[in-house]
């Protein structure tokens, strides 16, 4: 058993998978709700075994209750709300399904969220 370090963001209602690069594997958590109850789109990342979190490139928009898949070595972030007012009565639904995108040239964990397509709901 281990513990993963605490995030730079506290957060709940996040999307978080993970995808191989070379040996290592990188953990990738996006949006979520933040302690002040609002809807967040920043992006952490960090290699496995690693200390700390870094903050990485951020979804399009907040976004809270996603999905988040791994296939083919890719990671998916689908669905979500993205809240918009105090108390949750005003809130956008978004259906955007989102792929997370590494520039493989770089030594550090980067890349951008690329909408892949969109739900039919």
């Amino acid at each position: 058993s281990w513990e993963l370090p605490a995030l730079n963001t506290g957060r709940w209602n996040h999307g978080c998978s993970w995808y191989a690069r070379g040996e290592d594997k990188v953990l990738i958590i996006a949006g979520g709700t933040g302690s002040d109850h609002a809807a967040l789109s920043s992006t952490e990342v960090m290699l496995l075994g690693q200390r700390e979190w870094r903050f990485a490139a951020d979804l399009p928009g907040p976004k809270e209750h996603l999905s988040a898949a791994r296939v083919d070595n890719m990671v998916y972030m689908a669905g979500g709300e993205s809240v918009y007012a105090p108390g949750m009565h005003d809130y956008e639904d978004r259906h955007s399904i989102l792929v997370w995108e590494e520039e493989e040239e770089e030594e550090e964990v980067v890349g951008t969220w690329v909408e892949a397509g969109k739900m039919k709901i």
